[in-house]
């Protein structure tokens, strides 16, 4: 009998192993934790944008396509009262067509659009996110709170590219 115990015992873990299966620790379905962790954090990331989320002043028109991926800020900060924003952006022209429903007519047209280059976790109650104005000739950047959002000029040919240049311009995010 006790000649047999070893047998016995081979056999019953190979019927485990057939009954249930183990999963690899790097299956195809899973991200491993420190993938995940990596991922969430502020950081830049290509999203599509609506054109008209960008360009407010030309809802009258439709634009082909309807929008455009642009590298922009996204992830997590850890708090709460932090919010992932750019800290340099620069801006990059598209073409698209533009149809004018009232004259049915329609043309391709040069749009240009700010990406985000860099991104922090920063204070969520108000900052500068870059964005230049489209009704202020580029002179002016938005500056974002919790509740609302404005173009501030920036004053002369000065072109905001980063929130220590702002900084440095004595504006105030409100």
């Amino acid at each position: 009998v006790h000649g047999h115990v070893p047998s016995v015992c081979f056999l019953l873990l190979l019927c485990l192993a057939i009954v249930v299966p183990v999963l690899p620790p790097q299956s195809p379905q899973m991200l491993v934790f420190e993938k995940v962790w990596g991922r969430s954090f502020c950081r830049t990331i290509e999203k599509l944008v609506e054109v008209v989320q960008e360009y407010p002043s030309e809802v009258e028109h439709i634009y082909s396509p309807s929008c455009v991926p642009l590298v922009r800020c996204a992830g997590c900060c850890g708090d709460e009262n932090l919010e992932c924003h750019p800290t340099q952006t620069t801006n990059v022209t598209m073409q698209l067509l533009k149809i004018r429903p009232s004259e049915q007519g329609q043309e391709y047209v040069e749009m240009t659009f700010v990406e985000h280059q860099t991104c922090e976790s920063g204070d969520s109650n108000s900052w500068v996110d870059l964005l230049t104005c489209p009704y202020a000739d580029g002179q002016g950047v938005f500056v974002t709170t919790r509740f609302n959002r404005k173009c501030v000029l920036t004053g002369g040919n000065t072109a905001v590219t980063s929130l220590k240049q702002w900084t440095s311009l004595g504006a105030s995010a409100m």
